[in-house]
């Protein structure tokens, strides 16, 4: 139970806990930044899970768990927050809608089996990151207050809900191996998006988003198997040995 990739996993849903407190306390950039810290635990406790060999089924629990905490219900809660916030504070709760598609994509990618490689749908850690930027945006650069406009978050929230839900194949960062040939459009994706954080600090966050949804559409294919079903389970067999057909004929 306590191997080392669901401790991390574990430090991942520790940092949405203590997000919901940072809201609580009025600091939004600090639940963005835990927001931030979560998903560099997301990407570790998955990582060293490959290099370990040290997957195990509760820890595949584990990680939706903390995701939703994590990357669904604090991201909701702060969108929340900022819209409660605007002129039309009485509709803030309509950012709450985050939460309820998060967690519709993350039972979705449970039960998937295409998503095995990589995405169908905005992956909720996305998701998440999208709304994080925007105190930190607002905190670094407050001629960019604009995007605390309640129609601007409005239409945010419609757009991500959308986004995680939509069929749309997207770009997986999990790297079975190191090749060049294999992971061509992964590298050149995280180069490009460097370059850009690099130039334009979290300005960059929105645009690399909408870049990894542009880049994986034109990139990155997803092979079409059909989402995985429960079969109904026939009593008919054991009817038919419980049952002598001489005990019921005349």
């Amino acid at each position: 139970m306590f191997t080392l990739p669901n401790i991390i996993t574990l430090m991942n849903l520790l940092c949405g806990c203590l997000g919901f407190i940072a809201i609580w306390e009025g600091k939004q950039p600090l639940a963005s930044y835990l927001i931030i810290s979560g998903l560099v635990f997301d990407f570790l406790d998955g990582f060293v899970a490959r290099i370990t060999n040290t997957y195990s089924p509760i820890g595949k629990q584990l990680d939706s768990l903390a995701d939703m905490v994590t990357f669904g219900a604090l991201p909701a809660v702060l969108m929340f927050d900022m819209m409660r916030h605007t002129t039309a504070e009485r509709w803030a709760m309509l950012g709450l809608f985050l939460a309820i598609f998060a967690a519709l994509r993350l039972a979705k990618f449970n039960i998937d089996v295409r998503q095995t490689a990589g995405f169908i749908g905005l992956p909720t850690p996305a998701m998440a990151v999208a709304v994080a930027c925007l105190p930190l945006i607002v905190y670094y650069y407050p001629a960019w207050a604009i995007v605390m406009n309640y129609n601007f978050l409005l239409m945010y929230v419609i757009l991500l809900c959308w986004a995680m839900v939509a069929e749309m194949p997207l770009m997986a960062f999990k790297f079975k191996t190191w090749e060049w040939e294999e992971n061509k459009a992964r590298y050149w994706f995280i180069f490009l998006a460097a370059l850009f954080i690099m130039l334009s600090g979290i300005l960059a966050v929105p645009f690399i988003i909408i870049g990894y949804i542009i880049w994986s559409l034109l990139f990155y294919e997803v092979e079409d198997t059909p989402i995985e079903t429960t079969e109904p389970i026939s009593i008919l067999p054991e009817i038919e040995n419980f049952i002598d057909p001489e005990d019921i004929l005349p």
